[in-house]
């Protein structure tokens, strides 16, 4: 995999000097120039012609810093929505684009976890067999991802999206307080510590205004999840981001030993657990897999679906744009949602049977009059009478 991911890198970065060489260095201009480099860019992202999947230059975005030399890769939302059914089409240079910076010259100055799985999403993440060996779990934080690197003595940090984002924004105020306060200038350039200029620090970013689901209060902290050799691409144990932790003064997510996937699978399940997401799992053979409580995924579906909210999609004709904004965890309960919806559509009885059976798909005290209004009007649009 370690020779796969330097292979990737290499593509990535001659991705970065066309760039480079035909003057591209912001988004705009990136629009226009991808239309004409379509098949560079399939072959630079691995995608074989005969895949049905859309061309990689809508899978992927990059991002240019305003000032500094650096320029990022993120997939878009349309790569978890194309690719949910089509999990070859994540190649490993794809999965790279995690928020992957490099600099003008192609040189690679930033390397986060490469895109991972919820367990049972993705062929790596369904095979039992590789939990049968010792594996450790992390919790998992619900923030936003923060990238921080050193470049020419100076320290940055980014999302995997933005260097411009409210949220990068936010957390180059706290890294330009935390790294003065610990020093970490001499802690990167110390010969005992196990980190250099070459180490990218990965951090879950907690911050009042970037709250997601799971409430941390009044807290502004950088949690450390990960960190990752530039230089080997090695990815640091979890009792070397103990010892980062420690040289840095951040928290560390606490990591445990795993047991068996049934007793992981069934601590999912528990209700009495609010207020977390889950956890991260890393195998024996370093594939991370996402692991989140019922209790958080239901809030997510609370938050982002209801049949009412997708049918009113459905009514205005951009559903499919709604579903690409949505987290992948959503995707099939997504799915599972528009096919009871449909339904209706290929129903023999009466107009009003058929009402019925949209009104049933929520609970008595769901089904508000607002609620059976949107039901009429779908079948209507849909010319059901």
């Amino acid at each position: 995999m370690l020779k796969d991911e330097w292979l990737a890198v290499e593509s990535l970065s001659e991705v970065i000097t066309r760039l480079r060489k035909d003057g591209i260095t912001n988004r705009e201009s990136y629009r226009d120039w991808k239309k004409n480099h379509t098949d560079f860019l399939r072959k630079a992202f691995w995608f074989k012609d005969s895949w049905p999947v859309p061309d990689a230059s809508s899978l992927v975005q990059p991002f240019f810093h305003p000032s500094e030399p650096f320029i990022g890769f993120n997939y878009t939302p349309l790569a978890h929505n194309t690719l949910f059914k089509f999990p070859r089409g994540w190649t490993v240079p794809l999965r790279l684009c995690r928020g992957i910076i490099f600099d003008t010259s192609g040189e690679l100055i930033a390397k986060p976890f490469p895109k991972f799985f919820n367990y049972g999403e993705h062929p790596e993440t369904s095979n039992v067999k590789l939990f049968s060996k010792p594996f450790e779990m992390s919790e998992k934080f619900d923030g936003h991802l923060g990238i921080i690197f050193k470049y020419e003595g100076r320290f940055y940090v980014t999302t995997r999206g933005s260097f411009v984002s409210r949220t990068s924004k936010l957390a180059t105020e706290m890294l330009e307080n935390i790294s003065v306060k610990h020093d970490w200038s001499n802690v990167f350039e110390s010969n005992d510590a196990s980190i250099d200029s070459r180490t990218t620090i990965l951090v879950e970013i907690i911050h009042p205004e970037t709250r997601v689901l799971t409430n941390y209060g009044h807290a502004k902290k950088f949690v450390l999840i990960g960190a990752c050799d530039c230089a080997t691409l090695a990815d640091y144990s979890a009792t070397d981001l103990v010892s980062i932790g420690k040289s840095l003064s951040l928290e560390v997510s606490k990591c445990r030993a795993g047991g068996k996937l049934s007793k992981v699978l069934s601590e999912m399940k528990d209700q009495k657990v609010h207020n977390k997401e889950g956890y991260v799992v890393r195998l024996s053979n370093d594939t991370r897999v996402k692991f989140k409580f019922e209790r958080y995924i239901g809030k997510m579906v609370a938050e982002k679906l209801s049949y009412a909210y997708i049918m009113k999609r459905m009514i205005s004709s951009n559903l499919e744009k709604m579903i690409e904004t949505l987290q992948e965890e959503l995707y099939a309960e997504a799915e599972a949602m528009v096919k009871k919806i449909k339904k209706v559509l290929r129903m023999k009885g009466t107009i009003k049977e058929k009402r019925q059976y949209l009104y049933d798909l929520v609970s008595k005290k769901e089904s508000t009059p607002y609620y059976r209004s949107i039901c009429r009007e779908f079948l209507k649009k849909n010319k059901i009478k």
